[in-house]
């Protein structure tokens, strides 16, 4: 129940991403959003959705199956 939770968390948290990133450029606007890191921490909205979106996915990868 757990894993199929964090699996659907994390492709709500891509999806996410990839629209914002997708509204940015529609509005002109990603450059202003760069840089995406700087001095080894992320800023700005897409770097810290980048950040917090690949550690989801990799709790939902590493996250045990249950057992049947």
């Amino acid at each position: 129940m757990m894993k199929k939770l964090l699996v659907w968390v994390a492709g709500v948290c891509w999806l996410g991403l990839i629209s914002y990133i997708g509204w940015a450029i529609y509005n002109h606007d990603l450059a202003s959003q760069l840089p995406i890191f700087a001095y080894n921490q992320p800023q700005g909205m897409i770097g810290w959705g980048l950040v917090t979106t690949v550690i989801i996915t990799l709790i939902a990868w590493v996250w045990p199956k249950p057992r049947v």
